[in-house]
């Protein structure tokens, strides 16, 4: 189930540009969605590990 914050982003992407992107702007806004959502009431150590199991150098 999206949330507001997901369904509000996905509003501002253009349908005609395929479902392909409309796929990776869904799991774009759901990654942002939960890190906002771990810095706000996240421990940090929780927070670090999703940042290096998200991020590649």
């Amino acid at each position: 189930m999206q949330s507001q914050f997901t369904d509000d982003l996905l509003s501002v992407v253009n349908v005609s540009m395929g479902p392909t992107l409309i796929i990776h702007c869904q799991h774009l806004f759901r990654t942002v969605e939960l890190l906002w959502n771990l810095l706000e009431y996240g421990p940090d150590e929780q927070i670090c590990d999703q940042l290096n199991s998200r991020v590649t150098i």
